[in-house]
């Protein structure tokens, strides 16, 4: 079944979460298919997402049932045998095309991860996130980037150019909170006139597939995300004195 929060846009036709529905454990679609293909995909190869390793296990009571049919035929009076063996003969034939099926399309869906993955990664590079909290090792308590003295501090220490951890805490939801712990210098601070919160964005952050683990090991294709996230670029508010803005890509910053 389709996420609900999928939508589609631009002329690839591949769907895509908004902005405002990314986290990090994003659940990676089906490829693309017309509703005949939809429906062949449901019924012939039993996937609604990609859980491909729950398919093929499926294929095992499958094969079962055919052993059980086959052997158990010498047990079945004269009359009943081909009765029995058309019954065999079509179940292997069904099997045959389902693992077909599965098999192609386990290898379109490997393909079309990637190019997903590459897409959704674009969204995230471009969405903004509200800061909860902005933390520096060493520094009792927490900065906040609405107020001119502690960016001004902030724009002093990065100055310095000293390594310095920092922690930021960021809203992608209303109830979720994510913490990414990087160095001073790997934080862009983009200077705003005024702004009542401060938001945050990754410019080189990217979506990478979440292999499942099973008693086989790893499961491809994945079925969910994770993100790498990288340097950060925040907005702030300009303290007095300073002119411009360091480098760095545009971050709105909330009226």
């Amino acid at each position: 079944m389709a996420d609900p929060g999928l939508v589609h846009t631009g002329m690839d036709g591949i769907a895509r979460y908004p902005s405002e529905a990314l986290r990090p454990d994003l659940p990676i679609p089906l490829p693309p298919a017309s509703p005949g293909g939809s429906v062949l995909r449901r019924t012939v190869a039993g996937l609604r997402e990609p859980r491909f390793a729950d398919a093929f296990r499926a294929i095992r009571w499958d094969v079962l049932v055919i052993a059980v049919l086959v052997a158990g035929r010498f047990a079945i009076v004269g009359p009943l045998r081909p009765l029995v063996d058309v019954i065999a003969a079509v179940l292997a034939f069904g099997l045959l095309v389902r693992v077909t099926a599965l098999s192609v399309l386990q290898r379109r869906q490997r393909l079309f991860e990637q190019r997903w993955l590459a897409v959704q990664s674009d969204v995230l590079r471009t969405t903004t996130f509200e800061v909860v909290r902005f933390g520096v090792r060493s520094v009792p308590g927490d900065y906040d980037l609405t107020r001119p003295a502690d960016v001004r501090d902030l724009l002093a220490r990065q100055a310095e150019e000293r390594s310095l951890p920092v922690r930021i805490d960021f809203a992608y939801s209303p109830t979720e909170i994510e913490t990414v712990h990087l160095d001073l210098g790997d934080v862009t601070f983009v200077l705003a006139d005024w702004a009542r919160r401060s938001r945050v964005r990754f410019p080189d952050a990217r979506y990478h597939g979440q292999p499942a683990m099973g008693r086989a090991g790893w499961r491809r294709p994945s079925r969910t995300t994770f993100w790498v996230l990288g340097p950060a670029a925040a907005s702030v508010v300009t303290p007095d004195g300073v002119a411009s803005a360091p480098l760095g890509g545009p971050v709105s910053a909330a009226p």
